[in-house]
């Protein structure tokens, strides 16, 4: 015989030639014979001769259980009781197990098998235990191979994961690295909108309900299988809803942010697989906290930056507004001051005039450009006497109380519809006018309320100084 022959002879038998041989061999000396693989609790017949029998023995390899050899090198010959005769019909008497553990080859023979017979099983046993044993070490080889691609693929994205990126952009990032890394067949990515379940990225499929897992407020970045075990923890409507379509969850959070990702098994469906994937989920929920910490870092320290500049601003404009001697130059420090420090787009300054006997537009800054200004309003020879006011107001609340004051609706040349916030200038229970700010340049809300509440309240201060602005 030739090597390349042997090499013929070896690749079938390793490929699962044992069986076809095992059967012409027993066909030789015997004149009927079954040959089980087990599957589950069941055996199924891969070849027999000599009879006629049902392809599945229902509950026959869970018979079997406790009577499988362990580690022993020759055959396991089990003599059939009443109990065994009823699972195999047919006047069968022995039944040899050829191989180690549960992943046996099972030989039902008509007799207890004599010397020949039994030489001829135990060299098929250690053909069964060859063939087992390479078809083990190829299967681990190719786990080993998928698992090294995982570490690689997680390896690569960690650098990437700890990059200072937002924890919505991460999770984003982390769909595509599971995509590449694990290959499932349907990867689709959840976010907890506030109570809201949302389907942000990944492929289209069923959305869970908010019970169960989705619904936990501690989570912990380790995948949950979508399978019967796991019904109490995901909640039963949603085992039913995602199992046909998904595999496994796994939830990451970072601070107030809760996500879920959903995927279905593809080619790479292992016990290390589902390792890798908690790592690189508590690898990314680590992050997710990292980076949220970070964002709180850079909003306070944002907000401190706009407070210093607001209470240098405030500074600054205090000492201009003690400093007018006029409440023209106070109406303009008035102006300066609040655009600077609200980075309003337009600042309006209303004021009770006695010599014009009323209320109207002292001045205005629009756009960086402060201008003098002469609208009356409201004829009145002195200023109303008003109950405490808040000293912030919307517009609409400003036009009611004018209204119950018995004061004309202000035209929006004085109190634009716009008007983000106004300041009431009151000298304990009279109003000698307000300060009304567009939004600012930013198109949101700038400046502290605080520091321009007290800017509003030197402002009073100082008109007072100058017999309330009436007083020239």
């Amino acid at each position: 015989m030739t090597l390349s022959e042997v090499h013929g002879k070896v690749r079938y038998l390793l490929g699962g030639g044992v069986l076809p041989l095992l059967g012409r061999s027993l066909a030789e000396v015997v004149d009927r014979a079954v040959l089980f693989q087990p599957q589950g609790d069941d055996l199924y017949v891969v070849d027999a001769f000599g009879t006629t029998v049902d392809p599945v023995v229902r509950g026959g390899a869970a018979r079997l259980k406790g009577r499988l050899p362990r580690g022993d090198s020759t055959p396991a010959i089990l003599a059939l009781d009443e109990s065994d005769r009823a699972l195999f019909p047919g006047g069968w008497r022995a039944l040899a197990l050829l191989g180690d553990g549960d992943d046996v080859v099972a030989v039902l023979l008509a007799e207890p098998p004599g010397d020949e017979m039994t030489s001829l099983l135990a060299s098929a046993d250690g053909l069964v235990r060859l063939w087992r044993r390479f078809a083990s070490i190829d299967d681990r080889e190719k786990t080993l191979a998928s698992l090294s691609y995982l570490l690689y693929a997680a390896k690569s994205a960690f650098p990437s994961i700890f990059e200072p990126l937002p924890p919505d952009d991460l999770v984003l990032f982390l769909v595509d690295v599971l995509r590449e890394s694990f290959a499932p067949r349907r990867l689709t990515l959840i976010r907890d909108d506030g109570g809201v379940l949302v389907a942000v990225a990944g492929d289209e499929g069923p959305l869970p309900s908010r019970e169960g897992l989705f619904a936990a407020r501690n989570l912990s970045a380790v995948p949950v299988p979508l399978d019967d075990r796991h019904g109490e923890v995901l909640g039963r409507q949603n085992l039913d809803r995602l199992s046909p379509a998904y595999s496994v969850v796994l939830p990451l959070f970072g601070g107030d942010r809760r996500f879920f990702f959903l995927l279905q098994w593809g080619s790479v469906a292992s016990e290390e697989a589902s390792f890798v994937l908690e790592l690189m989920g508590g690898v990314t929920a680590r992050a997710m906290a990292v980076n949220a910490l970070r964002e709180e870092r850079e909003r306070q320290i944002a907000e401190l930056s706009e407070r210093e500049f607001s209470l240098r601003a405030l500074r600054q404009a205090m000492r201009s507004l003690m400093g007018s001697d006029s409440v023209d130059s106070l109406v303009g420090s008035l102006l300066d001051g609040f655009a600077e420090m609200s980075q309003s787009r337009q600042v309006l300054v209303v004021l009770h005039d006695e010599k014009r006997g009323g209320y109207g537009l002292a001045g205005r800054r629009s756009d960086g450009v402060s201008v003098s200004a002469d609208l009356a309003w409201a004829p009145c020879g002195q200023p109303f006497s008003v109950p405490p006011l808040p000293s912030i107001s919307t517009a609409s609340a400003a036009r009611r109380l004018f209204g119950d004051l018995g004061l004309p609706d202000p035209p929006r040349e004085l109190l634009p519809d716009e008007t983000d916030r106004l300041f009431y200038l009151t000298d304990g229970s009279i109003l000698m006018g307000f300060v009304a700010l567009a939004p600012s340049v930013t198109a949101g809300r700038y400046g502290d309320d605080e520091n321009l509440e007290t800017l509003a309240v030197v402002a009073a201060g100082a008109l007072r100084r100058c017999r309330c602005g009436w007083r020239t």
